[in-house]
């Protein structure tokens, strides 16, 4: 096992399982990890990474696996800013329990989370997890986040009291049925139970927490208020697209971000000292992400709805709405594409 040491650190910790391919993401998938993928000017690991470490968390372990030397060059250029250690996973078909086994084999840490790479949340429902995992003293040992409404429907059987009686189904009497995208707070003291479900060939960690369930283990639920899904697929990724520029993304050095409601029409050549050049006769309506080194060519229409990464190019007269163009993406002229992905020359639609 190759264990990585980024640059070190104490506090929280967290465990993030990115060892995945993300078949769901069809021809994507094969290019691209699903944390890579960039959303209005960051990818979306380093977006999970800024969330968690705005909510307490310190310390960040990463399972990586499919395309790991891109997570790993990715992680090595975020490492100045955050704690990270990488283990590389060695066999994907074990699925996400074999994953978080491979972080936890030579784990010495305190309380940790566990969390999927491509998910999408915000500060404070992290907060409301953590404090909720604490506040239920040393007998607790696991603790799910849930929500009456979230982007999956994966359901969650809670008592009266807050006790989990089933993941996906129930396994003892319940009262209310919730829904989770699978963010989880556990005590050191469920390593051990990790790891005899994956002795038992266990793949997933939905089936090691309700086997500590069956065993009368203390599971319990947090309900959480704020928006938090993870992202399986390209509708997917373009409803998270939606949420982020809708929340007027505070912009990088040298991008663009134009917000909902407005709409710039340019008359005249401009280039920023990014090296963006805007060609005259080109529309751009908010909300709208355009990064840096960009080219736009005469009368294009962008927006709204649109992340576009640095040096993309779209020739003229091209019409772009609500689509994720990733670094360096090309359009030939005169091509109108919507809800889509573009990266390289090549286009997924929603649809597909």
């Amino acid at each position: 096992m190759l264990f990585e040491s980024l640059r070190g650190g104490i506090g929280i910790h967290a465990v993030i399982l990115a060892a995945g391919r993300g078949s769901r993401m069809g021809a994507l998938s094969d290019s691209i990890p699903k944390g890579l993928i960039p959303i209005a000017g960051k990818t979306i690991i380093h977006r999970l990474l800024e969330t968690l470490s705005q909510s307490g968390v310190q310390s960040f372990h990463i399972g990586v696996g499919w395309k790991s030397e891109l997570f790993k060059e990715h992680l090595l250029e975020l490492a100045d800013s955050y704690s990270i250690e990488i283990v590389q996973v060695s066999s994907l078909e074990k699925g996400p329990l074999h994953t978080l086994f491979s972080v936890l084999e030579d784990w010495a840490y305190d309380s940790f989370l566990i969390c999927p790479a491509d998910y999408i949340v915000s500060s404070s429902a992290v907060k409301q997890l953590i404090k909720s995992h604490r506040s239920g003293g040393e007998s607790r040992v696991v603790t799910v986040s849930i929500a009456a409404e979230s982007k999956h429907e994966f359901p969650v059987y809670i008592q009266s009291d807050g006790r989990i009686s089933g993941l996906g189904s129930p396994l003892t009497d319940y009262d209310s049925v919730y829904n989770s995208a699978m963010l989880i707070a556990a005590s050191p003291g469920t390593i051990g139970h990790f790891r005899a479900a994956y002795a038992s060939s266990e793949k997933t960690v939905v089936a090691a927490v309700n086997q500590m369930i069956s065993k009368g283990m203390s599971v319990y639920a947090v309900k959480v208020t704020e928006r938090w899904f993870d992202i399986d697929s390209i509708p997917d990724l373009l409803a998270a697209n939606d949420i982020l520029l809708s929340e007027q993304v505070s912009p990088n050095e040298g991008c663009i971000v134009i917000p909902a409601g407005a709409t710039i029409a340019v008359s005249r050549e401009i280039q920023i000292p990014s090296g963006t050049l805007i060609a005259s006769g080109v529309s751009i309506i908010g909300p709208t992400f355009i990064g840096p080194a960009c080219r736009i060519e005469q009368n294009c229409r962008v927006g709204p709805g649109v992340s576009m990464g640095q040096n993309t190019k779209l020739s003229r007269e091209t019409i772009i709405e609500r689509s994720i163009l990733f670094d360096s993406a090309c359009v030939d002229e005169g091509v109108c594409i919507k809800d889509a992905i573009v990266y390289g020359n090549h286009i997924i639609k929603e649809s597909e």
